[in-house]
């Protein structure tokens, strides 16, 4: 049975999980505390159409990063594990360069940035980062070798 590499699968779920469902938390929270939350459909509209547009470069170098680790000899958890760390990192850096002001940073941009980076958290774990080739021949020839 051949094990075929999903990077380019599995980097969109995770990027479209956080374009997607960070906007609706916020909403929700928006029509909680927000008696006259009629705009509400509007504003979670705008957040997903503008914040997947705006993390467009931020998707890309996460698929090729994906794409780059999936190739590695490391096991599926090390490599969640990294890419955790790096869609944290990236998502971090888009709202820090989004949010800068001259005397620092917006309190609002932290707390975007920490949500989305939940959500890439969450979809980073959630998903199936199925493994190379390449890889499932290594342990299986480790494993035969092992067995002798």
């Amino acid at each position: 049975m051949k094990t075929v590499s999903n990077h380019f699968k599995y980097a969109s779920n995770v990027w479209l999980t956080s374009a997607f469902f960070t906007p609706c938390f916020f909403g929700f929270i928006i029509a909680l505390f927000d008696s006259g939350g009629m705009e509400t459909p509007m504003i979670i509209g705008l957040a997903i159409l503008f914040g997947t547009l705006c993390s467009i470069p931020n998707y890309l170098i996460f698929l090729f990063l994906v794409w780059k680790i999936n190739t590695t000899q490391l096991a599926n958890t090390e490599k969640k594990i990294i890419l955790n760390i790096i869609g944290v990192i990236l998502t971090f850096a888009l709202f820090m360069l989004i949010f800068h002001q001259q005397n620092g940073f917006d309190v609002e941009g932290i707390y975007f940035g920490l949500a989305y980076s939940l959500t890439i958290s969450i979809g980073v774990w959630i998903f199936n980062l199925d493994r190379q080739d390449s890889e499932v021949l290594i342990e299986k020839s480790a494993y035969l070798e092992l067995k002798c």
